[in-house]
């Protein structure tokens, strides 16, 4: 078959988003995402929140500046 020898090419303008819980990390919510245009407001999160940026920008605020 075609696609076992060459992978899928992804449209870069398309968005996607999986969330799940791993049974390895108790209370942890995992997000991989790709946002090409969504944008959220200004908002927190009641939990700690680690976010890794493998491509493009992120902008966010916290208290004493941005």
């Amino acid at each position: 078959m075609p696609s076992d020898v060459h992978p899928t090419v992804e449209d870069p303008r398309v968005e996607r988003a999986r969330y799940w819980r791993f049974s390895g990390l108790p209370d942890t919510e995992l997000l991989t995402a790709r946002f090409v245009t969504t944008a959220f407001t200004r908002h927190t999160h009641s939990t700690y929140t680690i976010g890794m940026i493998t491509a493009g920008i992120e902008e966010y605020s916290h208290a004493g500046g941005s």
